[in-house]
């Protein structure tokens, strides 16, 4: 599973390449107690390196920056001992504008990304699913008229659902652009 999804986002892959020693084959058991696990990771692209892991539920990775060069990868996996069967990230961003001391914030929701690998009991599976999307601090542009603006953040969360059908809300993040 990784190497496939990894082809599909060209170099941004190289950056995240590292989360496959995560996971491993495992065979999906008939029933699994155990609910799975979701994970947010914040990467960026060059720059100082940052590299930040999430793991349980309302645990959260949050990044503030003042550098509009700055790329980030922002990535929600869904991991299992048993089998990761489907992650969901769930992502948006709130851009605060003002001239003086008027101001508005304005929430910009997004679609939804998933992943997911097929299998069912006593098929080999992967431990671990994840998606993922680039993020420009450049984004954050487009205030209106005369406005400026204040802050934007761009956050995420994941979704993990098992083989056994239990789902968990998992970790989250937010980067925040700040200039």
């Amino acid at each position: 599973m990784c190497r496939r999804f990894f082809g599909l986002l060209g170099a941004t892959a190289l950056v995240l390449s590292s989360g496959c020693e995560f996971w491993s084959e495992v065979t999906v058991p008939a029933a699994d107690s155990t609910p799975p696990m979701g994970v947010t990771r914040l990467h960026e692209i060059g720059g100082e390196g940052l590299d930040l892991f999430a793991y349980t539920s309302g645990e959260t990775v949050n990044y503030v920056t003042s550098d509009r060069h700055r790329t980030f990868v922002a990535v929600a996996a869904a991991w299992d001992q048993q089998g990761a069967r489907r992650v969901r990230m769930y992502h948006g961003a709130t851009r605060t504008c003002a001239n003086g001391d008027i101001g508005a914030s304005q929430q910009i929701h997004m679609a939804p990304l998933e992943a997911q690998q097929s299998g069912g009991p006593g098929d080999v599976v992967d431990t671990g699913v994840w998606t993922g999307r680039a993020v420009s601090m450049r984004e954050a542009d487009n205030c209106p008229g005369a406005t400026e603006l204040v802050s934007y953040t761009y956050w995420w969360s994941a979704q993990a659902e098992n083989f056994s059908g239990q789902v968990v809300d998992g970790a989250g993040g937010s980067i925040t652009f700040v200039p």
